[in-house]
């Protein structure tokens, strides 16, 4: 009884400790319920945006850019090719990111980091790590102070400084900021477009432009855009952790693609060619001071182009400048009237379809003929000519004989053989800015039937008149122009190459073989005899044609044209020129012709193509001498 008693007692006594245990006790229970729900919140509701947050701190997206494919003359000669340079950029998230930047500048500066803690707000900080950044970067990079210290401190998520950085300049920058402990700013990898070819062929290598408001440069014009397809690769990128200090954490590298770089194309034109074609221009140029002047050699088997000139020269360095106002080739870009170039398609048309042949004999009224009710409606001969074979038509290229050809053939006909041979149609060369030319197919009027078979009342582009004679030379078989040799991959160095593909039969293999016979004998005893050569077997037609001022309704008075384009050699034809000078000047003060600028400029890029494709290894040529006594 006495213990009962006893234990009571001392449970009542005991009563207020247990009480105070129990509270105790609920209270730490509310503690720990507390922070699990701040746990729970944290690591389920919080998670994705915490996460993203952690992410966007420590973790970096990297590009690894993809080189674009280089561009190659036929021999192998750079001309146009990606340069890795270096971006130099703010990272505004890092330049906020206080107590890394304490850290980095107590080491920059010596000064403790509990002294930088204690002495300055962390606003004073960012000012004092900032106008660290302004002291090394500013003598180092030689951007003006301003422009660091405003972009530092602009809080931007990203800004560049610098563009286009060499990577030897970028090294030496990373060694500068790593010595000074430069954190959120970086040097980022880039590529550059750069050109070797200099002036040379500008407009059939092409440009990359950046586009208002874009990010990526895109091709313009020429192969860039041509062979875009092939040349563009494909950009790889990693994904990458660090630490706090911005280091690389290489066993949290997330996941990572290669980059696969563009193939490399090869073109058919030969710079040290192009060279010695661009002097060629230059030279009859500053003689003759035309307003233009256009040159294209081809192969007529195939169809490539071995050769694009043109002037005033386009100044890749000076785009703005005179006669460069636009990203224009005018070999395929622009058109003028042929002449008496054209007249082999009306010659090619009259033959396949049995109207004339070789033995017909034309009546060429001595030299002029009336082909209208009009007092002026007369078309006249530079040479007055009676009842003559169809060869002499040819060879003194007589606009009579050339008229009745057209007559006998009319409208359909004509149009028909124009259309067999590519005019008025592009030719399928593929570069940006190609020109389909001019043929009037139905609005014909009174004068369209004397005009249209002696090229006028009819646009080409030299281009397009290079594929005509190529067919001539090549059986009657027209070609499409060939810019791209070959495609090789870098990477597994597979090549492949661009077969030539012809269009359509434009004559017969007949006729032109007829045609080829007379063009030849234009140079050996025609309008084009100042050409010929006892080593050379060259054809070939002389085109003098009445000046048409761009934007003119007529031509201009006693300003003429002069056009050439021919082959050689003629028993195994390898070169086709055509040659174009608009508005030129004799020095003498005498009347332009086809055959005393046009034709010598033509002869001169004909020998010097054949002496190149001469020394070529796998295009075995030498020139065959029909002089007396000389061995094949």
């Amino acid at each position: 009884m006495i213990h009962g008693d006893v234990t009571q007692h001392q449970l009542r006594k005991e009563r207020p400790v247990c009480r105070r245990i129990q509270y105790l006790t609920c209270f730490m229970l509310l503690c720990f319920s507390a922070v699990a729900w701040k746990l729970t919140v944290i690591q389920v509701r919080k998670a994705p945006r915490l996460a993203e947050e952690a992410a966007r701190k420590f973790q970096r997206h990297v590009v690894i850019p993809a080189q674009r494919g280089s561009i190659f003359d036929c021999e192998g000669d750079l001309l146009a090719y990606d340069e890795r340079v270096y971006d130099l950029h703010t990272d505004g998230l890092h330049l906020k990111e206080v107590p890394i930047l304490r850290t980095l500048l107590s080491k920059a500066t010596g000064v403790k980091v509990a002294d930088l803690r204690q002495f300055f707000t962390e606003d004073e900080l960012l000012d004092l790590y900032y106008e660290h950044v302004v002291r090394v970067l500013a003598p180092e990079t030689g951007i003006p102070e301003d422009e660091v210290r405003e972009t530092v401190r602009s809080g931007k998520p990203q800004v560049f400084l610098a563009r286009e950085v060499r990577e030897e300049t970028a090294a030496q920058w990373v060694s500068v900021m790593k010595e000074s402990h430069i954190f959120g700013v970086y040097l980022r990898p880039n590529v550059i477009r750069r050109y070797n070819s200099g002036n040379r062929v500008p407009l059939v290598v092409g440009y990359m432009t950046m586009p208002e408001g874009g990010t990526e440069p895109v091709p313009g014009c020429g192969l860039e855009k041509l062979a875009d397809s092939h040349l563009v690769g494909t950009p790889g990128y990693r994904w990458i952790e660090h630490d706090r200090l911005g280091r690389e954490l290489p066993l949290y590298r997330g996941e990572e693609v290669p980059a696969h770089h563009g193939k490399h194309v090869h073109m058919t034109i030969d710079l040290e060619l192009q060279a010695s074609i661009d002097a060629i221009l230059d030279e009859a140029c500053a003689i003759h001071a035309p307003k233009m002047a256009m040159a294209v050699v081809t192969d007529p088997k195939t169809g490539t182009v071995l050769s694009v000139s043109s002037w005033p020269r386009f100044l890749r360095e000076d785009p703005g400048g005179d006669g460069n106002k636009v990203w224009r080739n005018h070999c395929f870009a622009s058109h003028y009237q042929p002449g008496s170039t054209f007249k082999v398609i009306t010659f090619a048309g009259a033959m396949d379809r049995g109207l004339v042949n070789e033995n017909s004999r034309i009546d060429c009224e001595g030299g002029r003929i009336k082909w209208g009710p009009g007092p002026r409606d007369y078309l006249n001969d530079t040479h007055a000519m009676g009842v003559v074979p169809l060869l002499d038509v040819m060879v003194e290229s007589s606009n009579v004989g050339t008229y009745k050809l057209g007559r006998l053939l009319g409208k359909d006909g004509i149009v028909d053989a124009a259309k067999r041979f590519g005019i008025g149609a592009r030719t399928g060369f593929g570069l940006y800015g190609e020109v389909p030319g001019v043929l009037n197919e139905t609005g014909w009027n009174a004068s369209s039937l004397s005009s249209v078979p002696i090229g006028y009342e009819v646009c080409v582009t030299p281009l397009q008149m290079a594929m005509v004679y190529g067919a001539i030379a090549n059986g009657g078989v027209l070609m499409r122009p060939r810019i791209i040799d070959r495609i090789v991959d870098p990477e597994t160095l597979r090549e492949e190459r661009v077969m030539p593909k012809s269009v359509r039969q434009a004559c017969t293999a007949r006729t032109a073989e007829k045609i080829s016979a007379m063009l030849e004998a234009v140079i050996r005893d025609g309008t084009a005899k100042n050409l010929f050569r006892e080593d050379l077997r060259m054809a070939g037609k002389t085109g003098t044609v009445r000046h048409k001022p761009e934007g003119s309704v007529g031509y201009a008075e006693g300003v003429y044209d002069s056009t050439f384009v021919g082959f050689a050699p003629v028993d195994d034809p390898k070169v086709v020129c055509s040659v174009v000078f608009m508005a030129p000047k004799m020095p003498d003060g005498s009347v332009v012709t086809g055959s005393k600028v046009a034709g010598p400029v033509f002869s001169k890029m004909v020998a010097t193509t054949l002496e190149w494709l001469s020394t070529r290894r796998d295009r075995p040529f030498k020139a065959q001498l029909v002089a007396k006594g000389e061995e094949q």
